[in-house]
């Protein structure tokens, strides 16, 4: 009778034990799981959403990556006033961090332009090996800057994808909501 009464001035909706607290995490959907059903995504989609999600994050990160080798947007960047100003004053307030990141870079880049296991990929392409590997230099800080204009639109694209009612247009806001799932969801990103 002592546990029964302990048990009925425990909490209703807490769970008892640890499996039953895993039990009840399964049941919960997880957020993206929660974002895509808001948005009209079916149950029995939601593997092949979040799937079509990945791949339109790679497809758009060899997409940046092939605007970072043609354009070099950042080293075009750096070179106008506001930005080359910005950059010399970092390298006058941390002059040691700003020459051991700038030669680490360029020494990684170099190293692996002529890394024999990297060297065909570009070559098989038509493209310079050194270039394209700063070019993937770049494209990581690129990528980094531009996903909260590239997430919302990936969410967008593949909400469009497998949606059952198309006239549920999700509004900007829901767009952006998207970026708060993932970086929510995912927090080790945002510490990079």
């Amino acid at each position: 009778h002592a546990a029964l009464r302990a048990h009925s001035h425990m909490d209703a909706g807490a769970p008892a034990t640890a499996k039953d607290e895993l039990a009840q995490k399964e049941k919960k959907p997880g957020r993206v799981k929660s974002f895509l059903i808001k948005h009209g995504i079916e149950l029995l989609d939601i593997p092949k959403a979040i799937l079509a999600l990945k791949g339109v994050g790679y497809i758009s990160f060899l997409g940046t990556l092939a605007v970072c080798y043609r354009f070099q947007p950042l080293q075009t960047l750096s070179k106008r006033p506001g930005p080359r100003k910005l950059m010399m004053s970092l390298e006058k307030r941390y002059p040691a961090q700003y020459a051991k990141t700038r030669t680490w870079v360029l020494e990684k880049s170099e190293k692996l332009a002529n890394w024999k296991y990297f060297r065909p990929i570009p070559e098989k392409l038509g493209l310079q090996p050194k270039r394209f590997s700063l070019a993937i230099a770049e494209n990581l800080l690129f990528y980094k800057v531009a996903t909260p204009i590239l997430l919302p639109l990936q969410f967008w694209f593949v909400i469009q994808m497998f949606r059952k009612n198309p006239s549920q247009t999700p509004t900007l806001e829901e767009f952006m909501e998207g970026v708060d799932v993932i970086s929510n969801h995912w927090p080790q990103q945002n510490n990079s």
